[in-house]
């Protein structure tokens, strides 16, 4: 079967309960491919078609390959939801933000930044990683094992795609975002994980 055959199936027909025993796999491939697990609510738009690819592989119709690349495809439109779902690369740097950038969790400010600079090689303009570095400051004082990890972990994950994210919508738009690579692909090229 053709992947663009499987992808128009998907999209006319009503997956959201069939395949459940195939959930936990469909996750485990989303968590694999992003390095995290979206909010609950964007990955239920994707799940359905993850979990019809995966029975068409298990059925022998398409390849290994190919189900990985229909994967990674559905992982990008999930990043890209998430972006969405977020908005934090279309987020107004008010007055008031600004403010809890400059006062909230002082002690972990350039904890935040150090790790984020760990695994990009550079630190980021606070233009794009403002949000991000606040999440991690929340982070790092609600679990304080997490500033001790050495190893990139899924809020690592999930907050280098936003930066990364916001920086190429910065530069050359949505569309040019939507179509950059996903975070661990990039630190895999970079050679961080």
């Amino acid at each position: 079967m053709e992947t663009q055959q499987i992808k128009a199936c998907n999209r006319n027909e009503n997956l959201s309960d069939k395949y459940l025993m195939y959930s936990d796999h469909a996750r485990h491939i989303v968590k694999t491919i992003l390095g995290f697990t979206p909010n609950y609510k964007v990955l239920a738009q994707f799940e359905p078609q993850i979990r019809e690819i995966f029975r068409v592989h298990v059925e022998g119709k398409i390849t290994h390959a190919q189900y990985v690349d229909l994967a990674y495809d559905y992982c990008v439109e999930l990043r890209n939801r998430s972006m969405e779902y977020h908005g934090w690369h279309k987020e107004e740097h008010t007055s008031e933000l600004l403010e809890r950038y400059a006062t909230e969790r002082m002690p972990f400010i350039s904890i935040a930044r150090e790790r984020f600079k760990r695994f990009l090689d550079y630190y980021p303009d606070v233009k794009f990683s403002l949000i991000p570095e606040l999440v991690m400051r929340e982070m790092f004082s609600t679990y304080d094992f997490l500033y001790l990890e050495r190893e990139i972990i899924n809020i690592d994950y999930w907050l280098l795609s936003h930066i990364k994210y916001h920086e190429v919508y910065d530069r050359e738009g949505k569309e040019a975002a939507d179509q950059s690579p996903l975070i661990k692909g990039y630190l895999i090229a970079q050679k961080k994980i």
